[in-house]
């Protein structure tokens, strides 16, 4: 009876009943004019208008049909969809296998295909140029090195100086192990020309990082910024030549 309400209403105003109604079961609304719609297929409840109706029973038809070769791959379980009446959780399971489709290909960006012997070299170039002598580092007591970061102010002068504190260490790994670790690599952590351009950067760093610092302190006042800064250019003058 409550089904019949709806279309009462539509016939008493001349308007010819649309077909979307056929796939959802309507219930009159107390108290006012409209009615309430539920899907047939999902059974999410919608308001009773021909447009939210047509837009509800498309997005419902597309979960639904969704039950092509691919997704059934991707999940087993899809294949029993087509034998059985579908329900939610029938309609959240393709939905989730479109997911895990739509991941799968944005990932091939990022990922090239390769033999397996092609692969097998690849894991032993990284297990010879970073994890073996990551390990090594760690057992002979090296800490571990800052990289530079955008986000986080004196980065750069933090890893220059835990670069230089632990260059013994580094050089000491790539003499014992030199006939395991890159050449490449093992001539840059030889080169002393690199060395002392990092001391010469970390010299004239060190000053601004520590100004900085000071600054950016939740007890620093405008007259402590002046004075930072008048400090600062004092040591920046001392390493002019």
């Amino acid at each position: 009876m409550e089904s019949l309400a709806c279309e009462c209403i539509i016939i008493m105003t001349g308007r010819k009943s649309d077909c979307v109604w056929k796939y959802f079961d309507t219930k009159k609304e107390v108290g006012k004019a409209g009615c309430r719609a539920t899907c047939l297929k999902c059974g999410k409840e919608v308001q009773g208008l021909v447009a939210r109706l047509k837009q509800q029973h498309n997005v419902c038809a597309e979960f639904i049909d969704s039950t092509d070769d691919e997704l059934c791959i991707l999940n087993p379980e899809i294949q029993a969809l087509s034998q059985r009446k579908r329900s939610v959780t029938d309609i959240r399971l393709v939905s989730q296998a479109k997911k895990q489709k739509s991941v799968m290909s944005s990932m091939t960006n990022f990922v090239v295909q390769t033999s397996t012997t092609a692969k097998a070299a690849i894991d032993l170039q990284i297990a010879r140029n970073t994890h073996l002598p990551a390990a090594w580092y760690k057992f002979a007591a090296g800490k571990k090195l800052v990289l530079p970061q955008e986000v986080r102010w004196d980065t750069i002068a933090d890893s220059l100086q835990c670069y230089l504190e632990n260059w013994t260490i580094i050089l000491k790994v790539c003499e014992e192990h030199r006939d395991t670790i890159n050449g490449t690599i093992a001539m840059k952590v030889q080169n002393i020309n690199i060395k002392r351009n990092a001391e010469d950067y970390l010299k004239q760093m060190k000053p601004i990082a520590v100004a900085l610092d000071k600054v950016q302190s939740d007890s620093c006042k405008l007259s402590d910024a002046v004075e930072v800064w008048k400090a600062l250019k004092r040591d920046m003058d001392s390493l002019m030549p």
